[in-house]
């Protein structure tokens, strides 16, 4: 999906940011990618997307007839099932209970690599590496309730978004010292995917873990709790966590920007990088996401990493899309029959 805008696009759409915790609603003018009516509730205030949507949509004196949502789940079909939360919808089903005539359903991460040629330089943090090489892949990866990633590919027709479910691969251990944890995390399960540690749900398993390799009991925290502690530094082991998860972050950014070829910079976006910010400056994470042996000054030491601080940049990826949609008359843009 390129990022072309074009002049035959309708002036506003409501877009949308669903994750397995929040949903972010907005409408958007779609030639500026100007956000207005902004609106955040918690997924569990409702029982399915449709109600959350609908209810957006009537709020509005002068609801859009199109849309645009990005979803924390892959899109490949008319059913629509989020991978951390239990809702689940059909396409169709949703643009018919909005009135809507024109309705484009995307991956979040998507949305958020369409997003990167517009975020402001002051709306990101580097950390480390030199300057971007013009033109070159872009990665985008971030954890929240999960992990996503997408990549960002330059084309003839512009900037292409590439989805992907990276934050699904097996998690590796970066050091011998993770092999206990990883045993422990594994349990019984057949698959230990990345996104069990590096997200807000996989910090607070990993804090019961290394809770449990000191011969403790954890507290019944939220991940939020777990990093309030750990940067205030009055829990011991919220700070063992908190190294763990910086340096399983940093390493599977360095493999995920070593496979994708991601000379023009890797985007931290999700919830926690940012509030995370300091102890990702310290120099840990940024080792780890170089310690790849020959790789390391041969394509990894010059990539700059930032991380997103812009308020709802996945927001302004989705009304970009849309707008390309709409030009070209996408197959993926479901309307009312």
């Amino acid at each position: 999906m390129s990022l072309q805008g074009n002049q035959d696009a309708p002036a506003r759409a409501i877009v949308a940011d669903i994750g397995g915790t929040n949903a972010r609603f907005a409408v958007a003018d779609l030639a500026t990618l100007a956000l207005s009516d902004f609106q955040s509730v918690s997924c569990a205030e409702h029982a399915s997307i449709v109600e959350a949507a609908t209810a957006y949509a009537k709020s509005l004196a002068n609801p859009p007839a199109k849309a645009a949502f990005a979803i924390a789940a892959p899109v490949t079909g008319d059913t629509v099932d989020f991978t951390n939360s239990p809702w689940s919808f059909e396409r169709k089903s949703l643009a018919k209970a909005m009135g809507l005539d024109g309705l484009l359903v995307l991956n979040d991460f998507q949305a958020l690599a369409m997003s990167l040629p517009y975020i402001a330089d002051a709306d990101l943090t580097q950390i480390g590496g030199t300057a971007p090489v013009e033109k070159a892949t872009k990665l985008v990866l971030g954890p929240g309730t999960g992990l996503g990633t997408a990549g960002l590919v330059w084309s003839e027709a512009g900037w292409v978004a590439v989805p992907g479910e990276g934050g699904h691969i097996n998690l590796a251990p970066v050091h011998l010292g993770h092999l206990s944890l990883l045993q422990r995390m594994m349990g019984d399960r057949e698959h230990l995917s990345a996104e069990r540690v590096i997200s807000g749900l996989g910090i607070c398993d990993l804090y019961r873990s290394v809770a449990a390799e000191h011969g403790r009991e954890a507290e019944p925290l939220e991940a939020r709790d777990i990093v309030e502690r750990a940067t205030a530094k009055t829990d011991e082991i919220a700070v063992e966590t908190l190294e763990h998860f910086v340096a399983w972050l940093g390493s599977f950014a360095g493999d995920a920007a070593l496979m994708l070829g991601a000379r023009g910079g890797v985007y931290l976006g999700g919830g926690i990088p940012v509030r995370i910010l300091d102890i990702l400056k310290e120099g840990d994470f940024r080792r780890h996401f170089e310690a790849k042996g020959r790789m390391r000054e041969a394509f990894l030491a010059s990539i700059p990493i930032y991380v997103i601080g812009a308020e709802a940049p996945a927001l302004q990826g989705a009304a970009a899309a849309l707008r390309e949609a709409v030009s070209r008359n996408d197959d993926d843009l479901i309307g009312v029959d």
